[in-house]
């Protein structure tokens, strides 16, 4: 079993819009809660107060991730938006 899951992130705008030159970063994460990696994400973006978002796979909005990490160390991909986001 591997350790940790992949964190696959991109940093947008107030508007959800992510530059190409804020793609493609990632990191392994350990641990198991939306808090945690919204603490990682501050530390790894250097950015304060910040929504974690994930992209919708059907219509390419994004909606912030409230609840549960995916089970069983799922990689995922999220984007960095401002709190400002809505």
């Amino acid at each position: 079993m591997k350790e940790g899951r992949v964190i696959f992130y991109d940093v947008g705008n107030e508007n959800g819009e992510v530059v190409d030159a804020n793609k493609g970063a990632f990191f392994t994460f350990k641990g198991n809660c939306v808090k945690e990696l919204k603490d990682k994400l501050m530390e790894e973006t250097g950015l304060v107060d910040i929504r974690v978002c994930c992209r919708n796979p059907f219509n390419a909005n994004l909606y912030p991730l409230l609840s549960h990490l995916p089970p069983n160390n799922t990689d995922m991909h999220v984007v960095v938006v401002p709190s400002s986001f809505k």
